[in-house]
């Protein structure tokens, strides 16, 4: 009879590696800002929770059910700031699927090195050790699927043409993962680009009013129903940024001169400030909008 002895720190720390790894993937999928720390944490109350699940021989229905809240803790605690409510569940989701992924694959290849090499009797690694090595390999392969299959490295920049009222202004943004503006009340995204450059085809009170300190709306009806008033956190400060909805926002293609622009349901954020600090581009573009 083959007698499987089960240690309990092999067990916390391969789920341990297990968790980050989910976690990773969901960052790399939606391009969320990774904190070492918070990751390590999460990933560490997943592992405590596979321990549990062992010793008190949860019931497979229950197991389930608490599966599901997990994830949502861990993703709740892993990462912040997502922007919307859909997109929270949409990292849930994903972690929650990437995990049974990653452990199905992880199975099967264990398996295969089983059949392969007999492990039970003459291989020199435990299981443990084999179980860690291939969910590096599996990682790895989902990882190298992903970029395959649509998900090539985002631009670093990308060029959206403004229109208000008839004039349209080009400005070059640049694509940052950590920018997660969003109006509050809607849940409409929005992208940030610096007030001067876009004073061109801005209504005066509009300028007026971002540039004020404090909180303003126009007065004028028309202008005040384009507006928002969205908190922001810009180069370590806390903000409420007048926001406006333009005619327009045209994310321009590159290298396509045939290509369509792509038309996005976005707020424009105004920053005001006549120094440049995004490193030469005019703006921040969310990247999960190039995603869309």
């Amino acid at each position: 009879m083959y007698l499987q002895v089960l240690y309990i720190d092999t067990l916390f720390f391969v789920n341990l590696v297990m968790d980050l790894l989910s976690l990773y993937l969901v960052s790399l999928l939606l391009h969320l800002r990774r904190r070492v720390l918070r990751l390590l944490l999460a990933s560490a109350i997943g592992a405590l929770y596979a321990v549990l699940a062992v010793l008190f021989s949860i019931h497979p229905i229950i197991h389930i059910c608490l599966s599901v809240l997990l994830s949502v803790l861990l993703v709740s605690v892993g990462y912040r700031d997502f922007g919307s409510g859909g997109r929270f569940f949409g990292a849930v989701l994903l972690f929650y699927l990437g995990s049974i992924l990653l452990g199905g694959a992880i199975e099967a290849l264990f398996h295969l090195v089983e059949s392969v090499v007999s492990l039970r009797t003459d291989a020199t690694l435990r299981a443990s050790d084999l179980v860690l090595l291939l969910g590096f390999a599996s990682f790895a392969l989902i990882y190298a699927a992903t970029r395959f299959f649509g998900n090539a490295p985002l631009k670093k920049m990308a060029s959206v043409r403004l229109t208000l009222a008839g004039k349209s202004v080009t400005l070059p943004l640049l694509v940052d993962s950590g920018c997660l503006l969003s109006d509050p009340i809607s849940g409409r995204a929005a992208i940030l680009v610096r007030l001067e450059a876009v004073a061109s085809i801005l209504p005066g009170e509009v300028i007026t009013c971002a540039r004020a300190s404090g909180a303003h709306m126009p007065r004028d009806v028309q202008s005040a129903r384009r507006c928002r008033l969205i908190p922001a956190e810009v180069l370590g400060a806390k903000h409420l940024l007048l926001s406006i909805r333009m005619d327009e926002v045209a994310l321009i293609p590159e290298r396509k001169a045939r290509a369509k622009p792509v038309m996005l349901d976005v707020f424009v954020s105004l920053y005001p400030t006549t120094k440049n600090h995004f490193g030469g581009f005019e703006g921040l573009l969310p990247s999960s909008l190039l995603i869309l």
